[in-house]
């Protein structure tokens, strides 16, 4: 199936790149407002993990659990968030 773009948009994007309705469905897809809470959220994101260890409290034996905070798990986020920024043209 042939698509609706000739084969040279395919060699020089910015045919439709500059289009205005190309930054207005970015904006419509991608509002600035979503990716700047996402952002804010990203930059105060940790990873916790869950520890189980066994441990003798007098005479008995019990399960205690212990929240770790293993650091910054965003790198996909991330990711996703620098492609939507450079669609939009801010990087």
């Amino acid at each position: 199936m042939r698509g609706i773009y000739s084969p040279s948009t395919a060699t020089r994007p910015e045919k439709i790149t500059r289009l205005p309705q190309y930054h207005e469905l970015l904006q419509e897809l991608f509002p600035d407002d979503k990716l700047i809470r996402i952002h804010k959220e990203l930059l105060y994101q940790r990873r916790y993990s869950t520890i189980y260890e066994k441990t003798k409290i007098g005479n008995k034996w019990k399960v205690v659990s212990r929240l770790i905070d293993t650091g910054p798990e965003t790198p996909t986020v991330l990711y996703a968030l620098n492609l939507a920024y450079k669609l939009k043209g801010y990087l």
